[in-house]
C-alpha cells in the first residue's frame, strides 16, 4: 500500500531545455523520474523535428517531421512505422 500511496504523491513537472543559441531544444513534462504526455524536440533553428507521446516512461509513439513541418513519419510504441507520402522528403 505504501507504493501506492507514493505513486500518487509524485508531482508532474514542466521540463525545457535549450541550444547555446537560446532556441527551445525540448520541452515536455515529467512524473518522477518518468517522461509523462506530450514531447516535443525541436532543431537548433527553431522548427518541430519530433512530437512524442509518453505513458509512465513509456514511448506510445512519435511523429517525426521535415524541415517544412509535413510530417514524413510515425513510430509505434511496437516499432512499426508508417511513412506520410507527398511530403517531398529525402527520409
Amino acid at each position: 500500500m505504501l507504493s501506492f500511496l507514493c505513486a500518487f504523491s509524485q508531482k508532474s513537472f514542466k521540463v525545457k531545455t535549450y541550444f547555446a543559441n537560446g532556441k527551445l531544444k525540448e520541452n515536455g513534462r515529467q512524473l518522477g523520474i518518468n517522461k509523462t504526455g506530450i514531447w516535443n524536440y525541436y532543431s537548433a533553428k527553431g522548427s518541430l523535428e519530433r512530437k512524442e507521446r509518453w505513458l509512465n516512461g513509456i514511448m506510445r509513439w512519435a511523429i517525426l517531421y521535415n524541415e517544412k513541418q509535413q510530417k514524413i513519419k510515425i513510430i509505434s510504441s511496437d516499432g512499426t512505422e508508417k511513412l506520410y507520402k507527398g511530403c517531398n522528403c529525402k527520409n
